[in-house]
């Protein structure tokens, strides 16, 4: 007599399945919840810090309301390391309870950021032009002057030739380990003068 066993598994039901993968997307929606949520007080945390070490002029520019200006000038008053920080905090969290109203406030930080970037990358750009000048003489010249043609040809080549002699003079001296003779002002008044032509294109395009 031969015996049939029946072996069954226990699978859960389409409910209990259902039930299941509810209880991951709750816990998904969870966890991004509160990742959004460290990332935004990590931002407002920033930004309150941006707002106590802002420059005077640029601070008083900030849109702030009287309470939280008043927040925001004891931590600016404040030396004390730990007292500072601990006043950042607390304006921080003064500024959680106005999340909605951010806006205005982050763009004010930003604004002397990308100031300031652009006032560096002027720099370097108008020292660039300088260096250049001086290696490369009337050739480097002629190529700024196609980009700048309103520029003085005579003004500038005085200057890149007294600049270069001031210099060299340094140079030699260095090398021989003499002491540097007085810098004549060219180098400076190069660096100066490109600037202003720059200003003055920069003007020009406005208008």
């Amino acid at each position: 007599m031969r015996v049939r066993i029946i072996i069954t598994h226990n699978i859960p039901s389409l409910k209990n399945r259902n039930d299941t993968t509810m209880q991951v997307d709750r816990t998904d929606e969870t966890y991004v919840s509160k990742s959004e949520h460290k990332r935004e007080a990590q931002e407002i945390h920033r930004l309150a810090e941006a707002l106590v070490d802002l420059k005077a002029s640029d601070y008083a520019k900030a849109p702030l309301d009287e309470d939280m200006r008043a927040h925001v000038d004891l931590a600016r008053r404040i030396d004390a390391q730990i007292a500072r920080k601990r006043q950042i905090l607390f304006v921080a969290k003064q500024l959680r309870k106005r999340s909605d109203d951010l806006g205005p406030l982050f763009l004010a930080i930003d604004k002397p950021k990308s100031e300031q970037k652009k006032e560096t990358a002027r720099m370097h750009r108008l020292e660039r032009w300088r260096d250049r000048m001086l290696e490369e003489g009337d050739e480097c010249l002629s190529e700024y002057l196609t980009e700048h043609p309103h520029a003085d040809r005579q003004a500038l080549r005085s200057l890149i030739r007294s600049a270069s002699a001031a210099k060299a003079r340094s140079d030699e001296a260095a090398a021989n380990d003499r002491p540097i003779p007085r810098n004549d002002g060219s180098y400076s008044a190069l660096y100066k003068m490109l600037g202003e032509l720059e200003r003055g294109a920069s003007q020009a395009s406005d208008d």
